[in-house]
């Protein structure tokens, strides 16, 4: 609509009718993208915060939980095999 508007406005040849009616088309798109926006970061908002107050990230807790990382593993107290990919208390 942003482009069929600029289109409009650039053929008005002066003709305030066609320009009002070209930046009326503009603005109405901006308020429709607004609207999108918003309606994307609410919804963003609400699946994904409530599925973490729902369903909570799991913590590690054994050696096991860090096999794929291994600078947490380390942390955690424990041994990184790195041929193996396998975290493994020490």
């Amino acid at each position: 609509l942003v482009v069929f508007g600029g289109y409009r406005w650039m053929v008005a040849g002066g003709n305030k009718t066609k320009v009002d009616a070209a930046v009326k088309l503009l603005y109405q798109a901006a308020i429709g993208f607004l609207i999108i926006a918003i309606a994307f970061i609410l919804s963003n908002i609400i699946f994904f915060g409530l599925s973490n107050i729902i369903r909570p990230q799991k913590t590690a807790t054994t050696c096991s939980d860090y096999n794929l990382l291994p600078e947490a593993c380390v942390q955690a107290g424990c041994t990184y095999d790195m041929a193996f990919h396998k975290c493994s208390p020490i």
